[in-house]
């Protein structure tokens, strides 16, 4: 959501959104950490250096959501701020 829809929100669908965004972020976050662990712990018969880069990449992709998230999430705890309440 860009700053707009969130000022169009009421008190309670914003919670609500905030909510929201809050658990797609543990499904993403959890999903994440289950294909690493699929990766790690089953053995799939690829080379090494394959394995290295597909550990690399969902490093980088970790990272990149970790980073995309903290940063919307920002957008809520402004709009929470510039109306004084608690969420």
């Amino acid at each position: 959501m860009n700053k707009e829809q969130l000022e169009q929100l009421s008190d309670e669908e914003l919670r609500a959104s905030f909510r929201k965004h809050n658990i797609n972020g543990i499904i993403i976050s959890l999903a994440l950490l289950g294909i690493f662990l699929l990766v790690y712990f089953i053995p799939l018969g690829i080379s090494p250096e394959l394995m290295y880069y597909l550990f690399l990449g969902l490093i980088v992709l970790s990272a990149g959501f970790g980073l995309w998230y903290n940063f919307s999430k920002r957008k809520y705890f402004k709009e929470f701020r510039e109306r004084d309440i608690r969420f």
